[in-house]
Order: structure tokens, then C-alpha cells, then sequence
């Protein structure tokens, strides 16, 4: 039943970040709202380019964003089927 994703490590390739975010849309009958909080520390370009890769991999698995943050990238998003949001 997990519907909860708090990520805090820096991740970019898009296998690790499909693998992660496919677990949370499992199918239970009490799952009601998916949330993914990706934290990101936009001072540091490595960082902030990791970032940017993994919302173009959220926008790929159809993810929508839903807010941006004043980096330009970011923000909350949520698919079509279920509601989620990206922190950071």
C-alpha cells in the first residue's frame, strides 16, 4: 500500500526513477492519493541538473507539473489517473 515517496537523494537515470515511482501506482483498494516529494538543492549545478532530468522523466511517465518553483524547474506535479506532487 505505499503512496508516499520522499526523495532526497540525487537521482537521474530514468530507470531508477520509473522503478520508484511505479511502485507507489500498485493497485490497493484503500489507495486513494499518490504523493512524490522530490527534494532538490538548486545551489549546487550538479544537483539542479540531476533535477532537471528527472522532471523531464516525471513529464515522460505522464506526469503534469502543477506548480514551478523560482528556479524554473521543479514544483508539484501529478498524473493523469492519480493526484501527486514533486516538492522541492
Amino acid at each position: 500500500r505505499l503512496d508516499t515517496l520522499f526523495l532526497a537523494m540525487p537521482i537521474s537515470w530514468k530507470g531508477t526513477l520509473t522503478q520508484y515511482a511505479g511502485r507507489l501506482h500498485r493497485n490497493h483498494h484503500n489507495k486513494r492519493e499518490v504523493i512524490i516529494y522530490d527534494y532538490t538543492d538548486h545551489r549546487v549545478p550538479l544537483l539542479e541538473r540531476m533535477s532537471a532530468k528527472r522532471i523531464t522523466g516525471y513529464k515522460n511517465l505522464g506526469y503534469e507539473i502543477l506548480k514551478e518553483n523560482p528556479a524554473g524547474n521543479g514544483g508539484n506535479i501529478g498524473p493523469d489517473t492519480a493526484p501527486a506532487r514533486i516538492l522541492d
